[in-house]
């Protein structure tokens, strides 16, 4: 149990807070949608049991300066809530009858993302059609626990959706398509799979009842006992 309460925990490492601000100008921008990603994660370690725990698949929804991202997992579900003008951010947690939420401002989440080594951008003119949106792409090298991770990184600049912080890459003006991460030593694919333009409703960006707010020391105590 020790171990599947701390694999959720780095879970919510992989995938709390979201938001690149900066909306772009194109002809073409889709303001409000659903897009679906696959999650592998390549040259893993991890024993088949963990890897089942881990999530395959993260749900996206976007509209104006609001987004929700849905990640589920074998032991539960989290649920991102951004504010993308504001920069502020609420993660809600649903692990093993536990409902945490986890409120993240601004200068936070820049901490944090200045806390993390900044990875090398080398932009290209190299293009692709990605689920009909015209891509373009980047090729970024990070520096992991486990020496660099060089990855393609194809991104659109035709939807007005925004990569959480976690992922987000300066540089890169664009929300990425296809991408290849390392968070806490584990490479992490994301490939986008289907991109839906339809009407979502508002309710989709409102915190629940029922949640517990904790700070992201307490989520950690709780599930690894702040290992």
């Amino acid at each position: 149990m020790k171990k599947i309460t701390q694999l959720a925990f780095v879970v919510f490492l992989l995938v709390s807070a979201s938001g690149n601000i900066n909306a772009q100008e194109n002809a073409r921008l889709v303001g409000q949608g659903k897009i679906v990603f696959d999650i592998s994660y390549p040259n893993n370690k991890l024993d088949e049991q963990s890897l089942a725990l881990l999530p395959s698949e993260s749900v996206v929804y976007f509209k104006g300066n609001m987004s929700r991202v849905e990640t589920r997992m074998g032991i539960g579900t989290t649920v991102i809530i951004t504010d993308h003008k504001l920069g502020e951010s609420t993660t809600l947690m649903d692990v093993l009858g536990n409902k945490t939420a986890v409120n993240m401002s601004k200068g936070e989440a820049q901490a944090q993302r200045t806390s993390n080594n900044k990875p090398v951008v080398q932009l290209t003119n190299d293009t692709k059609t990605i689920l009909g949106y015209d891509c373009k792409k980047a090729v970024v090298t990070f520096k992991g626990e486990s020496g660099d991770l060089t990855s393609d990184v194809w991104y659109t600049n035709e939807l007005m959706a925004r990569n959480s912080f976690v992922n987000e890459i300066d540089g890169i003006d664009g929300f990425m398509l296809e991408f290849t991460t390392e968070q806490n030593g584990m490479a992490i694919k994301m490939v986008a799979k289907t991109i839906q333009e339809v009407p979502v409703e508002d309710t989709q960006f409102v915190t629940p009842e029922g949640y517990t707010q904790m700070t992201q020391e307490q989520v950690k105590q709780l599930y690894t006992g702040g290992k």
